[in-house]
């Protein structure tokens, strides 16, 4: 059924009222700076139509010597525009002709000049941008005429052979409407124009992202179609995504068809919803991550499109801009559009979403990473593997890494997973070259340098298990004799696996450290054996026991101000404060996470032993220890 409003009998009225008089404005001097004010989309017949067709021919004039004729889609814009105007002069003209007035006639020749000029500045620019029609055409061009154009269909470009040949890649290269996929925080290098729209939006979509979206639609079926692409920030042109599940991708579309609901005449098959699958720099595909390519095609050429609500309105779009077209313009537009409808625009081709991506998008990350990895395992029994890897700095390990192996030309394969990163290699001499890399290399790594204790060198088929330690569970043993460390865990491993308590060893240079979640427990145990422990393993028949603290002591410092310079440089990666007591002897180093503290105070203690905290205090009298708890001395 045909979709009417009330919009309808005011366009009848209207252009009966045309079509018995004319009203026209005085006349105005083209040369009068005065009457050149630019002015918004206007296309009003009656009233003052010869002053706003002169206004409408000085503004569109004006952008002629701003011209780039490399720029196809900004030379048709032009051209069309003026054509419009030239048409609406036509129509002044046409109805002038049978008036009598003499001031009517001196309009009408004054108009005529106007189409004239309008006429040669039209077969200005077709002789500029003569590469452009060969290109039309089908004729062979330079290399240099062609621009990147999202309305093309490959099948149609021209080939260069020999050495200037085109060739699009997959990437930031090739036209959005052509990408299957994109990439996780790739810049493109396609602006916005007037086919083309980025937004950045998360869903659920507020009723202001709603309103923009409908906006830009009518705007775009108003004009040429175009393409909205909701996960690319507009303001760099770089690819965020939107995360969705399938439920609310199914959502969006059905959003979108109750928006429309309210657009005059009815869309139906000019708007497709598709969602374009995202992967990582490194190949891995985003769960639940795409781009929401809304794509419009040119609306009926004989009509123009508005939304009627609460109130009527509509939109067209300039540039990559929207303007808005009130209710007496978009009676003028609809009249005019009747009369002279729209030239016919090539019809833009879109590339499907890749399959592999739209399969493996649609899955939770974990599943993902384990179909990866179980592909990748297959491959190499080699592995070198970095765990528990600060959160933020991830990708930009797993991208150096990446760099630097392939600066080495190993044969080697990632297998990426939540906190650490698998390195599997074909032969054990690669692993031990890529080892001797690391170690040369390992203090430009941005991020926390844990892998110093936990980086496991060849590792034949495990694979590692992300291990969140909290200072409150892990225990610090300290004053172990070094030649007896292997037997004392031994001894209380024994203990533990009877008790039926799982824990775990972390065997660093300067302490013993063991996390376990029933503390309790433990504590009992050692606190019931601390004689036979000390007796039997401890240094000098002493032993330290306690919980670990969040902090490192540093006593005695008589220059607060340049320790804590150098300790910017000595904790580098290492997230951390340090706090002053009010003495301002002593500075706390603390630190939230087990191993940011051990390693903070390993580097704090080798700097002590080589004597560099000699420049801020009398070294005879530091102290530098690991605060915990102590129930054994």
């Amino acid at each position: 059924m045909k979709r009417t409003s009330s919009i309808d009998n005011i366009l009848e009225e209207n252009i009966q009222k045309d079509e018995q008089e004319l009203i026209y404005a005085p006349e105005v001097d083209p040369d009068d700076p005065k009457s050149t004010q630019t002015f918004e989309i206007s296309t009003n017949v009656s009233g003052s139509e010869t002053e706003q067709l002169i206004k409408e021919y000085k503004r569109l004039s004006s952008y002629i010597p701003k011209l780039n004729y490399d720029n196809l889609q900004e030379v048709e814009d032009l051209r069309v525009d003026l054509s419009m105007l030239q048409h609406r002069i036509e129509q002044s003209i046409e109805y002038s002709k049978s008036s009598k007035d003499t001031n009517v006639k001196n309009k009408q020749k004054y108009l005529e000049k106007l189409y004239q000029e309008i006429s040669e500045k039209i077969d200005t620019m077709k002789k500029q941008s003569s590469s452009d029609d060969a290109y039309s055409s089908g004729e062979e061009v330079p290399v240099q005429s062609l621009r990147e154009i999202d309305i093309s269909d490959n099948t149609t470009k021209p080939s260069n052979k020999g050495k200037n040949q085109v060739q699009t890649q997959v990437g930031s290269q090739e036209p959005i409407t052509q990408r299957s996929f994109f990439v996780k925080e790739e810049r493109l290098i396609q602006a916005e124009d007037r086919q083309i729209e980025f937004k950045h939006y998360r869903y659920p979509f507020s009723k202001e992202c709603k309103a923009i979206i409908l906006k830009t639609i009518v705007s775009m079926l108003n004009t040429h179609g175009g393409t909205i692409m909701i996960g690319v920030r507009d303001q760099d042109l770089s690819v965020v995504g939107i995360n969705i599940d399938q439920k609310q991708k199914d959502e969006i579309i059905l959003q979108i068809n109750q928006m429309v609901q309210n657009v005059i005449p009815a869309v139906n098959e000019e708007i497709q919803v598709d969602y374009i699958p995202v992967k990582f720099k490194w190949g891995k595909w985003a769960s639940k991550t795409w781009i929401c390519r809304i794509s419009i095609s040119q609306g009926q050429l004989d009509r123009f499109y508005y939304i009627e609500d609460s109130s009527v309105h509509s939109y067209v779009r300039y540039q990559a801009m929207c303007k808005t077209v009130k209710l007496k313009e978009i009676i003028n537009f609809t009249y005019e559009r009747a009369k002279f409808p729209r030239e016919k625009q090539i019809k833009i081709v879109y590339a499907k979403p890749d399959t592999d991506g739209v399969k493996n998008c649609n899955m939770e990350q974990d599943a993902i990473d384990n179909l990866q990895e179980l592909d990748q395992q297959k491959l190499y029994d080699n592995k070198i593997i970095f765990t528990d890897i600060q959160e933020g700095f991830y990708e930009k390990l797993r991208n150096f890494l990446d760099e630097k192996l392939q600066e080495e030309e190993l044969d080697y394969v990632i297998i990426d997973q939540k906190k650490h990163v698998v390195l599997q290699f074909e032969n054990i001499d690669s692993t031990k070259r890529a080892i001797e890399l690391f170690n040369l290399e390992k203090d430009r790594f941005v991020y926390e340098l844990r892998h110093q204790y936990n980086f496991k060198k060849v590792l034949m088929g495990d694979i590692v298990k992300s291990i969140v330690v909290k200072n409150e569970y892990t225990f610090i043993i300290d004053h172990i004799d070094t030649s007896k460390r292997d037997s004392f865990i031994l001894y209380l491993s024994d203990w533990l696996k009877e008790q039926q308590i799982k824990h775990i060893w972390l065997n660093f240079k300067l302490y013993l450290a063991l996390y376990v979640l029933e503390t309790e427990k433990v504590s009992k145990y050692l606190l019931e054996k601390k004689e036979e422990i000390a007796n039997q393993f401890g240094f000098h028949q002493k032993v330290f026991f306690g919980f670990c603290r969040d902090y490192i002591i540093i006593k005695n410092i008589q220059s607060k101000t340049d320790l804590k310079k150098r300790l910017i440089t000595l904790l580098k990666y290492i997230p951390y404060k340090a706090l002053v007591e009010k003495d301002g002897t002593t500075i706390h180093v603390k630190c939230k996470d087990f191993y940011d503290l051990l390693i903070a105070f390993d580097r704090i203690k080798s700097a002590y032993m080589n004597g560099e905290f000699s420049k801020f205090t009398d070294h005879s009298k530091i102290k530098v220890f690991l605060g915990f708890d102590r129930y054994i001395e």
